[in-house]
């Protein structure tokens, strides 16, 4: 996938966290693991308050363009896995929700690297900060909550 400008960048985050939430709740009704539908539940949330940041911030004009293409990272990639069914395991959903968070901090990092100026990078780095933590709140649930119950 090759992306030409910042706002390239911009609609494929908008894309990913669209579908991330509704992929989120599609899952989170269909595990029969309670401690696993809390947390897809939560993982939508986020999603959509994630979204309208980025919504917010589009309306004040923060990703203006620069060309320049991207290398392929498979951004894109990830989000089409998620586990879904009533089997699915509290450890399937971590590992994808993990791998969601961690493509989308590479792609908010790329966006902060191609940024026309200050602010633009200002804003993706703090946008990328918010993935990272995410992934780390993530990786930390996972190994108190899953790894240690094996």
């Amino acid at each position: 996938m090759e992306l030409s400008t910042v706002e390239e960048i911009f609609d494929l985050m908008m894309q990913r966290e669209e579908k991330g939430a509704t992929l989120y709740r599609l899952a989170a009704e269909t595990v029969s693991d309670r401690e696993a539908r809390g947390l897809l539940e939560k993982l939508a949330q986020r999603c959509d308050a994630y979204r309208e940041r980025l919504s917010q911030s589009k309306a004040r004009g923060a990703f203006e363009s620069r060309r320049s293409t991207l290398p392929d990272r498979n951004f894109a990639g990830t989000i089409e896995a998620v586990p879904v069914g009533p089997e699915a395991r509290l450890v399937e959903v971590m590992m994808f929700a993990i791998s969601k968070e961690r493509a989308d901090y590479l792609l908010c990092e790329e966006g902060a690297r191609r940024a026309p100026n200050a602010a633009a990078k200002k804003l993706w780095l703090s946008l990328a900060e918010e993935e990272r933590t995410q992934r780390l709140e993530l990786e930390a649930y996972y190994e108190k909550e899953v790894i240690s119950k094996i």
